[in-house]
């Protein structure tokens, strides 16, 4: 599918930082080259005078030695003009969609579709996914907000440091502190597997992916962990690369007393010396979380449905 084809869904793409865009056009560009390298495993389209649709889907071998099954990711649902017209495509696309993933023995299929995409997510659920999970995008722009976050007072035992060079081993028992997300709330997971999933992600991100880690400790012992990523890319359609907040974790019986504030403040602090925007989600249901966001000069960007789908 050329360019031209895909101007009418402009403004239903979405990219990881789209939602900072005045407009869409750039963003365009960047999906029709992802589509040209043939960047995903697998993608359908269908076009006509009437509508467009767009679906691609990719194998997720990491996800799959972490959980135990083998998983899937739709990367893109895009639809747009008449209703009839791209609810046909979409039904034809998603039957093909099922029978590719049981070819490629995925028998767990995960998506997240913007929340106003509702023609989009009534397909997804004919194909037989459900909603697990809303998450919620807050945003920093450095030109519209002012950063900088003033110190606070904690408990006296409690330090906080910048430091991505050091012993992962201390963040084991963290992974089990993810437990609001999509993952645990899938009751077709086994929450054991959730777990180390979020231990290995934290693992990873510590040892070599995250380009700062804001690491809370009392008496020497981690805490909490903020960890931090710049994302490169992003420059291709923004003026300049994106911080992505990733990891943000308390343990349980440190929370309500600052920690989480106060990490975010220093994760902040950081990235507001290397990018114009900066980016954290967490799960609606997360109220203490997205409270705090909003605090913190975080306004509410987007917010997006997380569907999984399960067949044997």
């Amino acid at each position: 599918m050329q360019l031209e084809c895909w101007q009418p869904l402009m403004n239903n793409i979405t990219l990881p930082h789209s939602h900072f865009l005045p407009n869409r056009f750039q963003a365009l560009r960047v999906l029709q080259e992802k589509i040209d390298s043939e960047q995903w495993d697998k993608q359908w389209e269908r076009t006509s005078d009437k509508a467009s649709v767009f679906v691609s889907a990719s194998k997720l071998p990491w996800d799959s030695e972490q959980l135990g099954i083998g998983c899937g990711w739709l990367d893109c649902v895009l639809a747009h003009g008449s209703f009839p017209e791209r609810k046909n495509y979409l039904t034809e696309i998603c039957s093909e969609v099922i029978g590719w993933c049981k070819e490629q023995g995925i028998n767990f299929l995960a998506t997240k579709i913007d929340s106003d995409q509702i023609m989009a997510l009534h397909a997804l659920e004919d194909l037989g996914m459900r909603i697990v999970d809303c998450e919620l995008t807050w945003a920093l722009d450095k030109r519209m907000q002012t950063w900088g976050v003033k110190k606070i007072k904690l408990d006296d035992r409690v330090e906080i440091e910048l430091n991505n060079n050091f012993e992962v081993g201390e963040v084991d028992q963290l992974g089990e502190a993810f437990n609001t997300d999509r993952f645990h709330v899938d009751d077709k997971i086994d929450n054991v597997r959730a777990n180390s999933l979020w231990t290995n992600s934290l693992l990873n991100a510590c040892r070599e992916r995250a380009d700062q880690v804001v690491i809370a400790r009392c008496e020497g012992k981690v805490i909490g962990i903020v960890t931090c990523f710049i994302d490169i890319e992003a420059s291709r359609y923004l003026e300049t690369p994106v911080c992505d907040l990733a990891h943000v974790v308390v343990i349980p019986e440190w929370h309500s007393r600052g920690i989480g504030r106060s990490m975010l403040g220093h994760a902040i602090n950081w990235a507001q010396r290397q990018v114009r925007f900066i980016q954290i989600g967490t799960q609606v249901r997360n109220y203490a979380a997205n409270a705090l966001y909003g605090k913190m000069g975080f306004r509410l960007a987007k917010s997006q449905y997380s569907l999984h789908a399960h067949w044997d």
